[in-house]
């Protein structure tokens, strides 16, 4: 039975609790499972015994999308797992060889695709309260929780997982994630960051970034543990480079309040060409002088309801005027109720669509460029978005 299957979509199946085991769906391609409310689990993986090897899984599965599953705790289960009992089988590492795209969306008891430690009993009997808590892609922990390996994995969706504190691996297997071009974390309000320091040079094929709507996320990139190579120029000075660049070439964050955008000197975006933020309550201001140099090729800018932001370019430690900054590709820029918005100095050269709503504090234009440069010599921050020859430049632009 199901030897040729490659498609299979369950809907509404409200008396189904586990999937056929694996061995049954080698060919499978495509899974789609949305609304069984009482599915605990995907795959059972009883009876799999490589001692200590890996075993691929599901050899065919490209796309699984996992939709409203109100008790399903583990992707994969092995033998019995309760609150009170934890099995543990002898697996090596789970491989989804060719999976490509993943969604997971409003799966609210879902912690990891294996079963680890969930309650404070079962820490105290596997390890004690040093145990890490649940990661979604589970962690090996004491050499007996096995891990989930991903090698060509490229989209990812993480909606609406109030329960995932943890997405990503403190110890990543070496074959795993180094092919996500797209990561979508939206509603999962206990993250506190999108991607951990042991990730970051595993992102050289990232593309695109969306974090939204997660209450908790203190940090888009975790760079703890990270250190800043310094190298000694001709001239004798030390100077600080970055140490990974993130190949992202857009980058959205909205309504996480708690967010600090700062990579303190260690990661560079020269590939950057849009970005939009949006209700970010934390930030005071959207680039550290750091990271903005390396903006080359930054081409869409949009920043709304930043209610603490006071500036687009932070100061530099030690410098109290304005930084002057350069986008020189730079095409469209809107800036919605940015209340606290006092002053920018930019040089966008190319620069075709501007909007400007409820920035009370903004002033739009001066008359002279050679005035507009005197005032940020002298430190004074309250600076215009414009001179008029700028202005009538970026017109002449939009007519052609």
């Amino acid at each position: 039975m199901g030897s040729n299957l490659r498609f299979l979509k369950l809907e509404k199946c409200m008396s189904l609790v586990k999937l056929f085991p694996p061995s049954l769906l080698q060919n499978l391609e495509k899974l789609i499972v949305i609304d069984c409310n009482n599915l605990e689990q995907l795959f059972d993986l009883e009876g799999l015994n490589v001692d200590d090897g890996h075993v691929g899984l599901l050899l065919e599965l490209r796309n699984p999308d996992l939709s409203r599953l109100p008790k399903l705790r583990h992707i994969c289960n092995w033998g019995s797992s309760t609150n009170d009992h934890f099995h543990f089988a002898p697996l090596g590492n789970i491989i989804f060889p060719i999976l490509t795209h993943m969604s997971l969306y409003s799966l609210p008891v879902l912690t990891s695709f294996l079963p680890v430690y969930h309650s404070l009993q079962q820490r105290l009997q596997h390890g004690g309260l040093d145990a890490p808590l649940p990661t979604l892609f589970a962690e090996r922990i004491f050499k007996i929780c096995r891990q989930v390996e991903f090698p060509c994995l490229e989209f990812s969706d993480i909606l609406e997982q109030d329960n995932v504190k943890k997405i990503w691996d403190n110890q990543i297997p070496e074959d795993s994630f180094s092919k996500l071009k797209e990561v979508r974390v939206r509603s999962c309000g206990e993250v506190l960051n999108t991607f951990p320091s042991s990730m970051l040079k595993r992102l050289q094929s990232l593309r695109r970034l969306r974090a939204e709507d997660c209450r908790s996320l203190e940090e888009v990139f975790d760079v703890e543990g990270m250190d800043v190579n310094v190298n000694v120029n001709g001239s004798g000075n030390a100077k600080e480079e970055s140490v990974t660049v993130i190949p992202s070439s857009k980058l959205i964050l909205s309504s996480v309040p708690k967010c600090e955008w700062d990579p303190h000197g260690i990661l560079a975006f020269q590939d950057l060409k849009s970005i939009r933020i949006v209700s970010c309550q934390s930030l005071k201001n959207l680039f550290p002088a750091s990271l903005v140099r390396d903006l080359v090729e930054l081409q869409k800018l949009k920043v709304s309801s930043c209610e603490r932001m006071e500036e687009i370019i932070a100061k530099e430690d030690g410098v109290e005027t304005a930084p002057m900054f350069v986008f020189p590709k730079l095409t469209s820029l809107k800036l919605y109720e940015l209340l606290q918005l006092k002053s920018l100095y930019p040089r966008w050269p190319l620069l075709e669509k501007l909007e400007v709503k409820e920035c009370c504090k903004l002033n739009v234009f001066t008359c002279e460029t050679r005035t507009l440069e005197q005032r940020h010599h002298k430190g004074n921050l309250n600076m215009p978005l414009f001179s008029l020859q700028q202005f009538l430049r970026i017109m002449s632009r939009s007519r052609v």
